[in-house]
């Protein structure tokens, strides 16, 4: 069996987040893998809590959430 990558690519394109969300987790759990970023971003979103008010992390908290996104606001 060969893959197709142009016809993999071309239907991520099309998909919609919780599509790719769901790709993600079943990859995951066949692989036994996560695709959690490294401890090392941990330093971008320490500089980022700092840089986002209160009110616009709850926003962002409330559209991800609407998505199926399961957030914690500091």
């Amino acid at each position: 069996m060969s893959l197709n990558i142009e016809a993999i690519i071309a239907d991520i394109k099309v998909a919609t987040v919780l599509e790719l969300n769901d790709l993600v987790k079943a990859i995951e759990e066949e692989f036994g893998v996560t695709a959690a970023a490294p401890v090392a971003a941990a330093g971008a979103v320490a500089a980022a809590e700092e840089a986002v008010s209160k009110e616009d992390a709850e926003a962002l908290k409330a559209q991800l959430e609407e998505v199926g996104a399961s957030v914690t606001v500091k």
